[in-house]
């Protein structure tokens, strides 16, 4: 059913008000869903940051018991106490160096763009060119 063209454009104002009540209950739900998309990588690199903290927590306190543990090892072999300590130090560095590595990829990996809500906006808005063309 094809409609008339109204000559006096009387529908044109409320058509209008349809139309930015439409676009604004889009853009409603685009930043609804930005905000929860958002809250969710927050969520997951804020729980990447305490797991990293509490790695560094046990292993400070293993270090040290490692640290002493080597440093008493390398004297009992023989190695003065200066270089032994010298020795075991480097080792924990290395170590510690690991686990931040570590920790700093897993929130590396939670990405806080909001990917979903950028290609549903693409889309209307190619949906939006497609429908201005007419």
């Amino acid at each position: 059913m094809t409609q008339k063209p109204d000559p006096d454009l009387s529908a044109a104002p409320n058509l209008i008000r349809a139309f930015i009540a439409h676009l604004r209950g889009l853009i409603m739900a685009e930043l609804n869903m930005a905000r929860a998309e958002m809250s969710q990588a927050i969520n997951r690199a804020g729980t990447g940051a305490v797991y990293l903290a509490v790695a560094l927590l046990f292993a400070l306190v293993a270090f040290h018991a490692l640290a002493l543990t080597g440093v008493l090892a390398l004297a009992a072999l023989g190695i003065p106490l200066v270089w032994a300590a010298l020795a075991t130090s480097v080792l924990v560095l290395c170590i510690a160096a690991i686990f931040a590595l570590v920790g700093s990829r897993m929130i590396k990996q939670s990405s806080l763009a909001p990917k979903r809500t950028l290609e549903n906006l693409r889309t209307d808005l190619s949906s939006f060119e497609e429908a201005t063309r007419v």
